[in-house]
């Protein structure tokens, strides 16, 4: 096949359907079949391997941590972008409102981003509220932000972005970054601060301690 991808039968496609649902609850359609060759081909030719078989084989049978997560990466989908779906970020300024009006200064807030992808979604949060209700500084106020795919949350603990993400967004929302290395947009360290990056498996148990104000899961449970 083209660019060095490998044949998938329908017994080695049942296989990593039943696969990436039992470590990430992930189901996928008879849709995905050609996503599924195009990513993991590179993988299996990487290890040295000859068929999808192998490859399982290898995932059920002894493979590393790393083989597992970078399975689970490969089949994960990171579609996002600042300010997605704005009327979401218009109903949590409304929600942190009504919170600032009955709650003394100085209390705790806390946003869960539970798919946050590469940290758009978060920092978004982040930047809005502080922009919206300045006296957020002085609340104990922080946004923890998971996804299973350790390759996102890793750009983005980074905070830096290409110019290209301001394309859609007003003036006034351009004017929230910062210009950091080479030019490229910075998260402002306010909003960076506000945010912790973890790695989290939705199906597994949740480190994180309770209660939340507000969850961000958007675009999350529909692959499950």
């Amino acid at each position: 096949m083209d660019h060095g991808e490998i044949s998938l039968s329908e017994r080695e496609f049942s296989r990593i359907k039943s696969r990436v649902y039992a470590v990430a609850g992930i189901s996928l359609s008879d849709a995905k079949r050609t996503l599924v060759i195009s990513r993991l081909s590179k993988i299996v030719r990487g290890l040295g391997l000859a068929s999808f078989d192998a490859y399982v084989d290898l995932l059920e049978r002894g493979g590393t941590a790393q083989d597992s997560q970078n399975f689970v990466n490969a089949l994960t989908t990171n579609l996002t972008r600042f300010y997605r779906e704005d009327h979401h970020f218009e109903h949590l300024r409304s929600h942190i409102s009504a919170l600032i009006a009955h709650k003394p200064r100085g209390m705790r807030l806390r946003i869960w981003s539970a798919g946050c992808s590469t940290g758009q979604e978060p920092y978004t949060i982040g930047m809005d509220l502080l922009a919206a209700f300045p006296e957020l500084k002085r609340w104990d106020f922080k946004i923890p932000a998971t996804d299973i795919d350790t390759a996102v949350i890793a750009k983005a603990a980074r905070g830096l972005y290409p110019d290209s993400e301001l394309s859609g967004l007003t003036p006034e929302r351009q004017r929230l970054f910062e210009r950091g290395e080479d030019g490229a947009l910075q998260i402002p360290a306010a909003a960076r601060e506000l945010v912790s990056f973890k790695p989290l498996n939705l199906i597994g148990p949740r480190p994180m301690k309770g209660p939340f104000d507000a969850i961000f899961c958007r675009n999350v449970a529909i692959y499950f």
